[in-house]
């Protein structure tokens, strides 16, 4: 059996993630517009 944890990532990690990345869809690797707003999905992967 396996436990698994879900939590929302904090708007702290949000901006860590989008330092480290930039404004790049992980799926497609578009960029994304600042007039867009992101989704952060942690059911990815």
């Amino acid at each position: 059996m396996a436990i698994i944890l879900q939590r929302q990532i904090t708007n702290e990690e949000k901006g860590q993630i989008l330092a480290k990345f930039g404004r790049i869809c992980y799926a497609t690797g578009h960029q994304i517009p600042e007039s867009d707003e992101i989704h952060f999905d942690r059911n990815a992967g």
